[in-house]
């Protein structure tokens, strides 16, 4: 599990980038095409931080451990957020808002990220 931390932690700012991308085309052109694209594209990123939060956690702590792994949950959290408002609500325009918001967060968290063994014992089960 340890060996996916890295190419996930490069993937996941590019996973939003293309879902803020799809967003971003439906928003300017209103092309309902992308209005089914952007949200798989978002649900594919979604998964692959969930993957990524268990690599991180290896089942031993929880990958909050600092602010910029704080920074990539928040992320998580406001893009799922959107993606069950979106689901009901029907409108996915504002996406482009939300998801930029989501991918500046990410690439943050991304560019900064501490490796497991500067975790403090008290962290750990």
């Amino acid at each position: 599990m340890q060996s996916f931390i890295q190419p996930l932690n490069v993937a996941l700012p590019m996973l939003y980038g293309l879902a803020l991308l799809g967003y971003s085309i439906y928003f300017t052109t209103g092309n309902p095409q992308f209005s089914i694209w952007a949200p798989k594209s978002l649900v594919i990123a979604l998964a692959a931080h969930i993957f990524y939060f268990i690599s991180r956690s290896n089942f031993q702590y929880f990958p909050i451990t600092n602010s910029f792994d704080s920074l990539s949950m928040v992320a998580f959290s406001v893009a799922l957020i959107h993606l069950i408002i979106e689901k009901t609500t029907g409108e996915g325009k504002m996406g482009v808002f939300f998801i930029s918001i989501v991918f500046l967060f990410q690439v943050t968290a991304s560019m900064f990220h501490v490796g497991d063994d500067q975790i403090h014992s008290l962290l750990t089960n």
